[in-house]
Parts: C-alpha cells; structure tokens; sequence
C-alpha cells in the first residue's frame, strides 16, 4: 500500500474537526447516553478551548484523526496513470 503525503501548505481544516466529525458518527449510533453525549461534551470543549488546549479525551467512533485534521496532497493526473501502470 503507497504512504499517503499530506499537503501542509494550503488551508487546513479547522482544529475541531475531527471531534465534529466524532460527533456526527456517534450520531448515528443513537445512543445517546453512551456515545453521543460524551461526543458532544468533547466537540463543545474543543470549540471554546484556546488554540493548543484542545481536549486530550480520546475519540469515540474512530482511532486516527489525521485524516480530518491535514488535508491529503492531491495527485496530478501524471501521478495517477504512472500509479495505475505500477499495479499491472
């Protein structure tokens, strides 16, 4: 499997993010007590939190943030046929 680069010179996403996106999952789950309450509560901290004092609380429904924190490099059209020809 080929490493994802990551594009650190254009605009990121907002710090949050990632607990919003925790939030939506756990939305979906319905539980409200166990999952999307605590998921709220986090979302809510991080919204009102000083840039660098995000909650250190781990998230609910996923185990890697990177993605939803740092956008992925987007690849040139170049880059995808040199990929396609390498998987043959």
């Amino acid at each position: 499997m080929a490493d994802i680069e990551f594009d650190t010179t254009g605009p990121q996403p907002h710090r949050c993010n990632a607990r919003i996106e925790d939030l939506i999952q756990t939305l979906y789950t319905g539980e409200w007590g166990g999952k999307v309450y605590p998921a709220w509560r986090s979302t809510w901290r991080c919204f009102f939190s000083s840039p660098g004092e995000e909650p250190k609380e781990p998230y609910i429904m996923f185990t890697d943030p990177k993605p939803y924190l740092v956008r992925r490099k987007k690849k040139s059209n170049q880059e995808k046929v040199e990929e396609r020809l390498d998987r043959k």
